[in-house]
């Protein structure tokens, strides 16, 4: 009679433990998605490890765990309609109201994997701060309703590259022996050191190419944006050659812009 007594005796206690599970069941499917699946997992596997036991053993338990899963009913479709935009004013992020949420949790991944955010919100779009010029960036999102939570929906964007360098040449007046210019420049690159102009005739073979072949004029400084100069003395009648170059700390020299005028006769 001892045997059939402990038997009952383990029955009654893991029956107490799965009560005690089902009622930890809510909080934890608040906290976690799915969590009743795992629960349900768990206990199968503890039953599976109790075959010589009872049915009451095996079976009460699987049936109280399954309708506790049932309980909380399917999970709700992720948020739909994503927009992941990436501009000067930084990442923004946005999708479209899930009825019955009462709150969403979204994040913010880099192309190398890294959780960079998360945060939990009820609004249906998020800041998500600055993006670095030709970075992707993954931003993720789900809904918590009532009864469940709802697997990520993704949404990916590549940030634009920097903007190029651009650079103006204005021709204010031009006489017989000398020009009055302006320049001006955007978003140089971060390597530049100085900027400078240089200017030659275009026929380098005639007497005039003497005094102005390679000549680099005065050099204005990069952060001012602008400058402008009278060039003189010019020759007349003379195509000259006007181009806007940059170089680094290496001595590598690019050129941007590059026009010709002619003086008058």
């Amino acid at each position: 009679m001892l045997a059939p007594t402990i038997s009952w005796i383990y029955a009654t206690v893991l029956t107490l433990l799965v009560l005690v599970r089902l009622l930890c069941c809510n909080a934890l499917a608040a906290l976690t998605p799915g969590a009743s699946d795992v629960i349900l997992a768990l206990t199968k596997s503890r039953i599976e490890q109790n075959n010589g036991q009872s049915k009451i053993v095996r079976g009460l338990p699987c049936a109280l765990v399954r309708a506790c899963a049932a309980g909380f009913g399917p999970s709700p479709p992720p948020p739909a309609d994503l927009q992941l935009k990436c501009d000067s004013t930084g990442l923004f992020f946005q999708w479209r109201a899930v009825d019955g949420a009462k709150h969403y949790r979204y994040r913010l991944i880099d192309e190398d994997g890294k959780r960079l955010l998360q945060a939990r919100t009820t609004n249906t779009s998020a800041n998500l701060g600055a993006g670095q010029p030709g970075e992707n960036y993954t931003a993720k999102v789900r809904v918590k309703t009532k009864g469940s939570i709802s697997k990520w929906a993704s949404a990916i964007v590549k940030c634009p590259p920097p903007p190029g360098p651009t650079v103006t040449l204005t021709i204010n007046q031009i006489y017989s022996d000398r020009a009055d210019l302006e320049w001006s420049w955007k978003h140089l690159p971060a390597s530049t050191l100085d900027v400078a102009i240089l200017m030659r005739p275009k026929d380098t073979a005639g007497n005039c190419a003497w005094n102005h072949s390679g000549t680099i004029w005065p050099k204005p400084p990069p952060l001012k944006g602008q400058d402008a100069a009278k060039y003189h003395p010019l020759c007349s009648d003379t195509e000259y050659y006007w181009a806007f170059v940059t170089y680094d700390a290496s001595g590598i020299v690019k050129w941007l812009k590059e026009e010709y005028f002619r003086t008058l006769p």
